[in-house]
């Protein structure tokens, strides 16, 4: 996925755009204050120190820098998976509390099969 990303980075021109695989834990090889933009996809579900974890983002991110990315919403399988794998039981899916998300929750699909 780096590799296509790369290529794709390269394609563009973006002269000043990379991609990398780093540990988030420790982000070893990046400089403090170095980076305009870190982006992750699937790590917060994956990560038991969230504080040191955004520490460490904070510290290589340039001053008004901006932390973006994906995760698995409350509800997602991978939950209940990680907590059996972790703990030796099952564990519900976070609770969604959001009144938004709730009101989302409850609406059926467009027709399309496409949510909205």
């Amino acid at each position: 996925m780096v590799e296509g990303a790369n290529r794709r980075i390269q394609d563009c021109c973006f002269g000043n755009v990379q991609a990398r695989v780093l540990d988030a834990m420790t982000m070893e090889g990046v400089e403090e204050e170095s980076m305009d933009v870190v982006t992750f996809v699937g790590l917060l579900e994956t990560i038991p120190d969230l504080p040191r974890l955004f520490r460490n983002m904070a510290a290589v991110l340039k001053p008004g820098g901006i932390v973006a990315g994906t995760t698995s919403n409350g509800n997602c399988p991978w939950y209940g998976l990680r907590a059996l794998l972790h703990r030796g039981k099952l564990m519900p899916a976070p609770a969604i509390t959001s009144p938004a998300a709730s009101c989302m929750r409850s609406r059926p699909p467009p027709a399309s099969g496409r949510r909205g």
